[in-house]
Formats: structure tokens, C-alpha cells, sequence
């Protein structure tokens, strides 16, 4: 069609429809119709289905649509929704709504499958503990340099992460600010403050675990108890589960959103929440002593540990409000070391790696 005929047309005609109409008839393609008239396919396509009928006829489309309409039934048959579909062939969600409502009208509807996205995880052989939490510290994120983020650190504990995500297992993680920021010891400064500032620095560690998680593949979503909707989902708790239940890793910025509760006690009360069946705290130790191993060549290492006793007789494990926490939930700590990252996947299958702390 010459472009001084479809000029006339346009200019001639005074509806929209009345101009679609014409186009058509002149022999013009739907697609270049909602592009010369600047509306959308799904609106061109349906004046001129409406037309059509009258006549008893059928829409005439273009080889590519047709092409398209092919991958579309095609994606159909393997059970993808509407939304993947259009993500998949990069193209408009109505379009292929459209499509998909004319096939089903002719043949019956297509069941849907679940997307991977949205299957519920199936735990491997031998995993012992289907959902975690996991508590890093903000200084094993800092390796050697001992404060800000070591990528290096940071990559190779992901990998261990990975493998138990891998292996089926629940993923939730808390993650301290030690590596910018200690509001214990912040000199003069309201300790309130001081705590605010700490919590944004476990927002920049989460971030930055998030951002290798998602580099190796994982699906992660990062909330933040503190609203910062900008970069972070706020912490919803049914929110958080279905994200579990999703397959994607959970990592909990901001403590508990409160001053004066350390980042343990965000640790044990996000356990209590999500219902993890156990809280791995991975220290630079592997695992918990009589007296601090650093200092004293006699300390004695415990293989196992009553929650009671580590608050009757103040061992380092956690503070109190975390570990009175844990008692009352009876969820079970793992205390290991994290120079090793692959400790994170023997914990989880029940390898012993360190202390097990319970009621």
C-alpha cells in the first residue's frame, strides 16, 4: 500500500475504526495499522475481527505473527502462564492473552503448570534440616582487610551457601554491620543513634550477598526492618515464608528494627518467625569453649550444649536476649566456624561441625 494512499485514508476517515477498516481493506498488515495509528495490536486486532465476521471471514495475519502464534501455542503446551510466555518471546502480555483465549476457545483450556519459579522446594536425601537461618558476621565478610567487603570472602562463602540452596535446602540469612560499624563502641554518641547506624550497615552487607547469590544463579529477595522500599523489601513475615517456599534465599537487613538488640537476637527471632527448624551461627571459631581459644591453649571445645546452661554460666555464644529467645522456641543452634564455607552444607545435611547448642 503506497504511503500517499494511506495518507488519504487517515486524513479521510474520521473514526479510529473507521480508519483501521480502510487500512485493512487496502491490504495493510495489523501490526503496521496499530503502528501508523499509534494504538495497540490487541485494540487494531479486535475492531478488525468484529469486521471480519460480518463476512464470515477470517483475520488475515502476517507471517511473523504467525510465527509468533506458533511459539505462543507451543510454550502453551508446556504448561507456561500468560506472563512467562510474554517474557519469554518478548512480547505484549494482551497479545498473548489474546492469543491463548482464541486457541482455548477452539480446543479447551491448557492446564498450567507451576512455574519453576513458584515450586515448592523438595529437600535432597540426607538433608537434615529442610529450613534455616543462617547469622553471618559483618567481619567474615571482610576477610583479612578486617573491615568493609571483601568480594573474595564474600564469593566463596556464597558458594557454600549455594550448596546447600543446591541441595534443597530453605535459605534465610541475618547479617551483622562489624565490618563498618559497632554501635557498642561508638565513643560519646546516643546509643540510639549508634544503633540506627549499624543497622544501615547491615543493609550494605545484605545488599552485597545479595548481588553474589544472584551472580551465581539464586533467586534472593533482601528485607530490611527499617523501610527503605527503594532498594529492599520491608520485612513481612508471610512474605518472607512464601519467598522460602518460592526457592529463593531470604536475607534479613536491619536487625530487628530496634535499638539495643544486637544482630543475634534479630537472628533468633527471625528463626522463631519463618519457623526454621535450626539457627547456624557462623563465627570465626568452630565452635563453642570453655574460655576464649585465642587466649587459652587449655580451652576446651563443647560437642553439645543446653541452652540453659550457656545462659547460667554467660558462655560467648550469643547474648542473652538471643539465647533465652531460642529456649523459649526450642530451636536449636549450630555454632561453627566459616572459614571453611562448606560447613554451611554439612550443618545443614547434620554433619558435625561444630557446637550443637539446644534445649
Amino acid at each position: 500500500m503506497k504511503k500517499s494512499d494511506i495518507a488519504l485514508i487517515v486524513e479521510s476517515e474520521n473514526s479510529k475504526s473507521a480508519k483501521m477498516k480502510a487500512l485493512y481493506e487496502g491490504g495493510m498488515e495489523i501490526g503496521d495499522i496499530a503502528s501508523t495509528l499509534g494504538v495497540s495490536y490487541a485494540f487494531v486486532y479486535n475492531v478488525i475481527q468484529k469486521h471480519v465476521r460480518k463476512t464470515g471471514g477470517k483475520v488475515r495475519i502476517s507471517r511473523k505473527r504467525k510465527s509468533i502464534k506458533k511459539k505462543v501455542i507451543a510454550l502453551m503446551d508446556q504448561g507456561m502462564t500468560t506472563k512467562e510466555i510474554a517474557k519469554e518471546i518478548g512480547t505484549s502480555y494482551n497479545y498473548v492473552y489474546k492469543i491463548r483465549s482464541d486457541y482455548e476457545k477452539e480446543h479447551g483450556k491448557v492446564e498450567v503448570k507451576a512455574p519453576v519459579s513458584e515450586a515448592v522446594s523438595t529437600p535432597a536425601d540426607g538433608v537434615k534440616y529442610k529450613r534455616v537461618l543462617l547469622k553471618l558476621s559483618g567481619e567474615s565478610l571482610a576477610g583479612k582487610k578486617g573491615s568493609g567487603l571483601d568480594f573474595d570472602r564474600i564469593n566463596s562463602i556464597c558458594k557454600g551457601i549455594k550448596k546447600a540452596y543446591d541441595a534443597g535446602v530453605e535459605i534465610g540469612i541475618v547479617v551483622g554491620g562489624g565490618n563498618f560499624w559497632r554501635g557498642r563502641s561508638s565513643g560519646t554518641m546516643d546509643r540510639t543513634r549508634a544503633d540506627h547506624i549499624g543497622m544501615l550497615a547491615t543493609a550494605m552487607n545484605a545488599l552485597a550477598i545479595a548481588d553474589v547469590l544472584e551472580s551465581m544463579g539464586i533467586d534472593v529477595r533482601v528485607q530490611t526492618s527499617i523501610f527503605m522500599t527503594q532498594i529492599a523489601e520491608p520485612y513481612i513475615r508471610n512474605r518472607a515464608i512464601r519467598h522460602l517456599e518460592k526457592r529463593r534465599v531470604v536475607i534479613f537487613g536491619c536487625g530487628t528494627g530496634s535499638p539495643f538488640f544486637s544482630t543475634d537476637t534479630a537472628s533468633s527471632l527471625r528463626a522463631a518467625e519463618i519457623e526454621a527448624n535450626v539457627m547456624l551461627k557462623a563465627t570465626m571459631v568452630d565452635g563453642v569453649y570453655d574460655k576464649d581459644p585465642h587466649k587459652h591453649d587449655d580451652a576446651v571445645k563443647y560437642d553439645t550444649l543446653k541452652l540453659d546452661d550457656v545462659l547460667t554460666h554467660h558462655l560467648g555464644v550469643m547474648d542473652s536476649t538471643a539465647a533465652a529467645m531460642c529456649a523459649d522456641n526450642a530451636i536449636p543452634i549450630i555454632v561453627f566456624s566459616i572459614e571453611d564455607p562448606d560447613n554451611i552444607y554439612k550443618a545443614c545435611m547434620g554433619e558435625n561441625v561444630g557446637t550443637l547448642v539446644e534445649k
